[in-house]
Parts: C-alpha cells; sequence; structure tokens
C-alpha cells in the first residue's frame, strides 16, 4: 500500500454536543475511526449526505441504524464496501434515539482511502 493514498481529517464534538460538524470525505471513503482516549462513554453513529447541507442518519440495507460500539483511545477498521461511496460525514455520540453528549471537545481522527 503506497502511504500516500491515505489522509488523516479530523471530526470534532464540541464539549455538551453529540453532533460532530461536517466531515468532507469527497477525497475518499473513511477507512478508520481513531477515538480520542477520553471519550465519555457512548456508541458511535453517523449522518451522511450527498451535498454536504442535508443529512441523513445512517442506517444499512436491513433497517438498522450504523452504530458502532467504542472506546477512547481505540481504532476501528471500517468496511470499504459501505464506507468508500460517503462523500459528507458527521459523527454522532451516541445513537439517533439516545444522543450523549460529551464532557469536553472530543476530535475523533478519520484515516481516509483516497484510491
Amino acid at each position: 500500500m503506497a502511504a500516500g493514498r491515505f489522509i488523516n481529517k479530523t471530526a470534532t464534538i464540541p464539549a455538551g454536543q453529540s453532533l460532530s460538524g461536517v466531515l468532507d470525505c469527497t477525497s475518499g471513503g473513511p477507512a478508520f475511526l481513531h477515538m480520542p482516549p477520553d471519550w465519555t462513554s457512548a456508541m458511535l453513529s453517523f449522518q451522511v449526505s450527498f451535498d454536504g447541507v442535508s443529512f441523513n442518519d445512517l442506517f444499512d440495507r436491513t433497517a438498522a441504524e450504523l452504530a458502532i460500539n467504542v472506546l477512547g483511545g481505540t481504532s476501528v477498521n471500517l468496511d470499504q464496501t459501505l464506507w468508500k461511496p460517503v462523500l459528507y460525514l458527521k459523527v454522532r455520540s451516541g445513537v439517533r434515539g439516545n444522543p450523549m453528549p460529551q464532557a469536553a471537545d472530543r476530535v475523533i481522527t478519520i484515516t481516509i482511502d483516497t484510491s
């Protein structure tokens, strides 16, 4: 694998909030999530958009919300068959029906595969 095909971007969930700002993934699909060590315990779920303006909660083809059980200071490998087409992304602490505000700003690093 060529090192130049991967870039890192960040999504920040502000203190007291549960949803990050917009992450532009038009250069490639998310391949890894790198969680901050001080993550306030919560599932991680997502919103996606085709235009960077209108966002929808991310569900899989079985109508189940896509949520990942994450721990602080860990990295998660993402299945490229699902993530490659993502153009714009927001990261949520908690799930659609139960968002979990973070105690402080949380910066999640996302590795993008530009190939």
